[in-house]
């Protein structure tokens, strides 16, 4: 093989691997060319957070009296719960226009084990990258009133995906 040829090989070879790993890394952290290409042919409507076992019963009670007076102070977060209501509490925050509800639940099928169903609910832009709906799903977890270890815990099982929009004719 000549020089010339081995600089011609040397650098289509650097091509095709740096093109995919560089659209890789713009995909997940500037950019989604997926999930606009998934959008383009109707199979995205949005991303979201979600945990392979939705929702998700967590390995701890979490006490969601404190857990709302803890937040009531906080400006960016609205707090729902019915009246005199101690089992149930909802969690909203709003990063630009997109809300991010964290819910948790305490009741009688729950509490019996001593695990809280944490559920999460969002719809963002397709182009969003997966990194920021991350980073903001886990800026929620950080401001919640519970220990290292549990913040851990309620990040360990999150990722993102898209919503598919998949319709079966009948």
């Amino acid at each position: 093989m000549t020089q010339r040829s081995a600089r011609i090989f040397s650098t289509i070879l650097l091509v095709i691997v740096f093109l995919p790993v560089s659209r890789l890394l713009i995909n997940r952290y500037y950019y989604s060319w997926f999930g606009v290409a998934l959008n383009q042919v109707g199979l995205c409507d949005c991303k979201a957070l979600h945990f392979p076992q939705h929702p998700v019963k967590l390995k701890f009670l979490i006490n969601t009296n404190e857990l709302a007076t803890s937040l009531s102070s906080n400006p960016y977060y609205q707090l729902s719960r019915a009246p005199g209501d101690n089992i149930h509490l909802t969690i909203t925050r709003k990063f630009g226009e997109v809300p991010y509800t964290f819910t948790f639940d305490n009741g009688d099928d729950y509490r019996n084990d001593s695990g809280t169903k944490f559920d999460v609910r969002l719809a963002d832009n397709f182009r969003t990258p997966n990194s920021k709906i991350e980073d903001n799903g886990y800026t929620m977890i950080d401001d919640l009133a519970v220990t290292d270890e549990q913040k851990r815990q309620l990040k360990s099982d999150i990722f993102v995906t898209c919503e598919w929009n998949i319709k079966f004719p009948l």
